[in-house]
């Protein structure tokens, strides 16, 4: 799979067993993570070194770790990923974050963020991009742009910014399984309640939809969606969107709409 090299060196003689050491890691083929991740295709390789120093048990790492020739393909991810390029520097109790990933010819999206794990485990991720490639089998098809800044801490995630969706298809035939949900209060017994790893959501995130064309078709109705939408807290969704050059038809008969809105008003 690859070469790892480590040479430490450790202090019995002091309270915590400090260290000190380097290492190396050279061609780590990721290729195996596909079977332990059920996905179709993982690929890529990391290369990397650095120095350890510091408690045992917790030794402060720094140095660097570089993916290249990254690729995960799968039929159920809604995005490709066939070409990311992703570098991690390592600065003791803490890392920077930097990457490009596309998924095709046309598109690219950028990574920046950090980790610091000194204490409770904490970071912040921008994420933009143009013309990445959405697909939600059997639903849609679509074309996103991304300016988004996800932040977390203390068990709470919160993401900020725009998504644009100005070309795309969608199509409905019928609505899936999860159209109606479980209750959240709802309670198995015999069943243990895990602790979720984030506690709360917060949003604050536009999305604005079909600057250039996005074709909407469903139960009869037809035409182009434009408009703004505003998704808050707990996935809360509010704003318009128009229905523009629309028809519906039904009963053998086909009739133009023109206003047609779609209303947004809460979960």
């Amino acid at each position: 799979l690859g070469d790892f090299r480590l040479e430490l060196a450790v202090d019995p003689d002091s309270p915590d067993r400090k260290v000190e050491g380097s290492f190396s890691l050279q061609e780590f083929d990721l290729a195996l993570a596909g079977v332990f991740t059920g996905l179709e295709e993982v690929a890529g390789q990391i290369n990397g070194r650095g120095q350890l120093s510091g408690p045992l048990m917790k030794p402060a790492v720094t140095g660097e770790l570089v993916l290249t020739g990254g690729r995960i393909m799968d039929p159920t991810l809604p995005v490709p990923l066939e070409d990311i390029l992703l570098q991690v520097d390592l600065n003791g109790y803490s890392a920077d974050l930097s990457g490009r990933i596309r998924s095709n010819e046309r598109s690219e999206t950028t990574l920046d963020g950090s980790v610091d794990w000194s204490g409770s485990p904490r970071g912040n991720l921008a994420i933009r991009g143009s013309r990445i490639p959405v697909n939600i089998e059997p639903y849609a098809r679509s074309e996103i742009a991304p300016d988004l800044e996800v932040t977390f801490g203390e068990g709470d995630l919160a993401v900020t910014g725009e998504v644009a969706v100005p070309r795309g298809s969608i199509e409905i035939k019928s609505l899936p399984p999860q159209a109606v949900r479980v209750s959240e209060d709802e309670v198995i017994v015999g069943v243990e309640q895990e602790e979720p790893a984030i506690r709360s959501l917060k949003m604050d995130v536009t999305v604005r939809v079909g600057e250039d064309e996005v074709t909407f078709a469903a139960f009869g109705v037809k035409g182009n969606l434009e408009g703004t939408l505003r998704i808050g807290n707990d996935m809360d969704t509010r704003g318009t969107l128009q229905l523009v050059k629309g028809s519906y038809k039904a009963y053998g008969q086909e009739l133009e709409l023109r206003t047609a809105r779609l209303l947004f008003v809460g979960n």
